[in-house]
């Protein structure tokens, strides 16, 4: 007995769905993310408060994993970031390797155990405390 699969071809109504959704709701979604991890950072590191340099880069860098970096502007406008204080970072994250050409963020965050240290290591980067050689 063979084992059948039908798959189903996703219609037009589908593919409209799709693209709504992308336009619409996920913006959303990841400026909830941005939020909630913006609320987490000051909770967290309570030395870092609104408006310094750190929280900048901790914003730029959380938004731009979330959404990539190539679109700068769309970055500075999402996460309230002055453009040249964006394309500061940009430079600095991109001569260490952590920004990607193709738009993505090379990060060791996954790891549970050293997540905020390689967190805060790349802010550093970005925020140009911390040297990449």
């Amino acid at each position: 007995m063979d084992d059948e699969r039908i798959v189903e071809q996703p219609d037009e109504s589908d593919d409209k769905e799709l693209k709504e959704w992308i336009t619409t709701t996920l913006p959303m979604v990841i400026e909830d993310i941005v939020e909630l991890e913006k609320k987490w950072i000051t909770a967290k590191v309570p030395i870092i408060l609104e408006g310094t340099v750190e929280l900048a880069g901790a914003l730029v860098l959380l938004a731009a994993f979330h959404m990539g970096h190539k679109d700068r502007d769309q970055l500075a406008e999402f996460t309230g970031v002055s453009l040249e204080r964006v394309n500061k970072f940009a430079e600095r994250l991109e001569h260490a390797g952590v920004w990607l050409r193709d738009g993505t963020t090379k990060c060791n965050w996954t790891d549970a155990e050293n997540v905020a240290l390689a967190f805060w290591y790349d802010v550093g980067l970005a925020v140009g405390a911390i040297k990449e050689t």
